[in-house]
Formats: structure tokens, sequence, C-alpha cells
């Protein structure tokens, strides 16, 4: 299907588009195993469509035809630096073709990056990816059901003289993973980004509902903290930490265990978090501990196009 093509989607398909952007990405995270994603797809999609029900400024809707038939849709969001594939609902015939196209598509939208997820299990997504990506984040989960017991450590629920220095450290490591990851273009925006992401999610600091912080102890030792959302689904890890002077001794796989404990003490029955690419170290943590991988984010960054000479220079 070499011959693939798009056109913007007019506003009376909008209706048509999100219904089935909502099964495919339903579809797509069911397949990969992943649990907990029909908030998260709900949201992005509301996002998409303003109050009169046309297209938001920063996404763009495109039909894809083949032999002037229409086979599919992409779905795309423009970020300062980047352009996310959001969704690619095309047939596994389409895929490659669609994959080759879509960078100078996107260079058309004035940007010259894409990041994209390629999810576990799907040939559509994975047609994306190029040898040189660079892979941003994984999402990994566990059924808690079969994590053994914590050995020789306690989670104590965190006091506010340690949130405040877990608050402060928690900002400035993330602002420095995102600049390392690439997902924020310096260190002045990584760490804006940082500021933004905690006051959107822990509004009240230690007392924000659905949050739930601790600090790990290996008998009366502090040697680490754990921060866990229990949400309708599932329990979503943002920041586990072993201290520098208590690393290498295991601590960190019995703080996943007792997190594990904690999600099923919460009725829930999946332990999800996100890893960065970069962060080799962490991933083999999860792997071993057995943590599946449903998708990855990948980035690849397209070769700026030569500026047109004005007319008659």
């Amino acid at each position: 299907m070499s011959d693939a093509r798009w056109r913007p989607v007019d506003a009376a398909e909008l209706p048509q588009w999100r219904k089935a952007a909502a099964g495919h990405l339903r579809a797509v995270r069911r397949t990969a195993g992943e649990v907990g994603y029909d908030r998260a797809v709900d949201d992005a999609l509301a996002r998409a469509i303003t109050a009169d029900g046309g297209l938001a400024p920063e996404h763009a809707v495109w039909r894809v035809t083949a032999a002037d038939t229409a086979t599919g849709w992409v779905w795309l969001i423009r970020r300062p630096d980047v352009v996310v594939v959001a969704d690619l609902a095309v047939p596994d015939a389409a895929a490659a073709a669609v994959a080759e196209k879509l960078p100078d598509a996107i260079r058309d939208l004035d940007r010259n990056a894409l990041s994209f997820s390629v999810f576990r299990g799907d040939p559509v997504s994975a047609a994306l990816r190029a040898p040189h990506d660079k892979l941003i984040a994984s999402h990994q989960q566990i059924d808690v059901a079969g994590v053994p017991p914590a050995e020789g450590l306690t989670l104590r629920p965190m006091t506010p003289a340690h949130y405040a220095d877990f608050a402060r450290f928690s900002a400035d490591h993330y602002a420095r993973e995102l600049l390392a990851a690439g997902a924020a273009p310096s260190l002045a925006a990584a760490e804006s980004a940082a500021r933004e992401s905690f006051a959107r999610l822990l509004p009240d600091g230690l007392d924000t509902r659905g949050h739930w912080m601790w600090t790990a102890f290996a008998g009366d030792a502090a040697v680490g903290m754990l921060w866990i959302e229990m949400q309708p689904e599932r329990a979503f890890i943002f920041n586990i930490e072993v201290g520098p002077a208590h690393r290498r001794k295991g601590h960190a796989t019995q703080i996943l265990r007792a997190g594990a404990e904690q999600t099923r003490i919460a009725g829930r029955g999946t332990l999800a978090l996100n890893v960065w690419g970069h962060n080799t170290g962490a991933k083999r943590l999860y792997d071993a501990a057995g943590y599946l991988t449903t998708d990855q984010v990948f980035r690849r960054d397209l070769p700026k196009r030569p500026r047109r000479k004005p007319a008659g220079a």
C-alpha cells in the first residue's frame, strides 16, 4: 500500500473519529496487557475537542486513504519542540507506508522531532520505529497477587518533616531526569515542567487525596521512600528512592514488594510505573522483579529542511 495519503478531517468527521480513536486506543492497550488506561484515553480525547465541538489548535487529525479508499486515521499533537503521534489507526498493510511518509508531514507542521509509543503486540505502532530512535521511557506493570511479602523492611507514613525533604529532592531529581531523557530542551524548561507537575499532582501536599507516601525503614534506619497514587483501576508508582548510603543492598526490591502489599490492601490488582529510557539500572530492577513492559515511548529528531532562498536571491 505504497500510495497511502492523508488529508485533514473536516468538522463533520470529528464525532466519527473520536469514537473510532477511543475504541482503537482501548483495543491496543488491552492487547498490550495494560491496566487502567480508560481514564487516560478519555482525558486525552476530551482535550482534543473544543467547547464548540471543533478540534483544539494544537491537535491535527488526518484521514488516511489508499487507492481513494479511506483506511484509517492519524492523530497528532503539537508540543513546543515535538509532534506526538497520539494514535495511528490503519490496517497492518498500510503501516509501513504511513510510517515512511509521516516524518515529512510532521516537518510540514514546523517541528523537527516526533514522539510515539510502541505497544506490545501491535504491529502498526511497531512500524513507526526506526533503528536510531531514542527510547524515552517504558511503561511497566505487575499483577500484585503473585508478589512475595517484603523481608526486613517496613513502610511508615511519611511525616511532614520528611515530606518537605522529599518534595524538594523529588522536584530537582525529576527535572534532571526530564533533561537527561531529552523530554525538555533546557534545564530551565525541565525545572518549570517539574514544578508544574508536582503542583498538579500534589495540590494539597502530603494530604492530597489518593496519594500515599511512605518512608521505608530497615530496622530503625530510614533507607528510602515510596510515593503511590491509588487510581480507580490500579496503583501507580510516581517515585521510589533509596538513599545513596543504602543502595545495592536489596532495599529497592523490598520497597517494591512492600508497595505491592499496600496495593493489595487498597483493593487494586495492578501496580504500574514508568521508567526513563536512560535509567537502565532501574529497568533491570523492574524486569527482575517481574514487571511487564506494555509500551515504550520513542523520540526521533528529524533533519531540518534547508531554508528556502527568497525569490531573486
